[in-house]
């Protein structure tokens, strides 16, 4: 994850509530490049993002993809 002794980090606290969903990406989705140079980017991680995690990177893959992608999504179901 590219944690560091020296790097800081900001804190946040969210609250989640039941069938709420977390979803974490490593950077090869949004760092995905096409043949021309452009960037998968924000926006169209955005526009995906309710998608299967397998489909997020299939995504990426398909515009040019060559860093490894990780897509991890939480579900808080009802304990």
């Amino acid at each position: 994850m590219g944690i560091t002794g020296i790097a800081e980090y900001a804190d946040a606290t969210v609250e989640l509530k039941t069938g709420d969903w977390l979803m974490l990406m490593s950077d090869g989705v949004v760092e995905a490049r096409s043949a021309s140079g452009d960037l998968f980017g924000f926006e169209r991680t955005r526009k995906i993002s309710g998608q299967t995690e397998e489909r997020m990177a299939q995504a990426a893959q398909a515009f040019g993809q060559e860093d490894d992608t990780t897509v991890l999504t939480l579900a808080f179901a009802q304990t």
